[in-house]
């Protein structure tokens, strides 16, 4: 009798950034800045994202960069521009964001767009695991 990968021992590896850019292009384009004419349109994500089963225990290492478009209007004035989400890292709470393209709408779009795609990318990892973690953790299964 074999038994495959007994216990989830052996390192079991998958690629996950699809996900992770359908994830993000499902959530980020669908907030609503209630009051704010405020929209975001399809995000741009690149880098790595694997979630990785050892010694039975899930674990995900991501690190990405999220290209955000952001447009909108505000005072009787349009504005678009990106936010640019630099080393969105598995280990980080914190990440660098660059405001690209919005001139005298930055402190808007810190203050009303910025808090609700923070919420987000916390949520992600939590969600990651969980959307993964049945493909990886496979019961024990005897062939004869």
């Amino acid at each position: 009798m074999v038994v495959h990968n007994p216990n989830n021992w052996h390192w079991v590896n998958k690629n996950c950034l699809p996900w992770a850019n359908d994830y993000f292009n499902e959530r980020l384009p669908s907030l609503d800045f209630s009051e704010h004419e405020v929209s975001i349109s399809t995000i741009t994500l690149t880098g790595d994202c694997d979630v990785s089963n050892r010694k039975g225990k899930v674990i995900c290492i991501f690190d990405m960069s999220l290209d955000i478009p952001v447009s909108g209007k505000n005072a009787e004035e349009d504005f678009s521009g990106n936010l640019v989400v630099k080393d969105f890292m598995h280990d980080e709470q914190e990440y660098e964001y660059e405001f690209k393209g919005f001139g005298s709408h930055n402190e808007f779009i810190k203050s009303v767009v910025l808090p609700q795609v923070k919420k987000q990318l916390w949520a992600f990892q939590d969600e990651l695991l969980k959307a993964q973690e049945a493909d990886l953790q496979k019961n024990n299964v005897a062939h004869p």
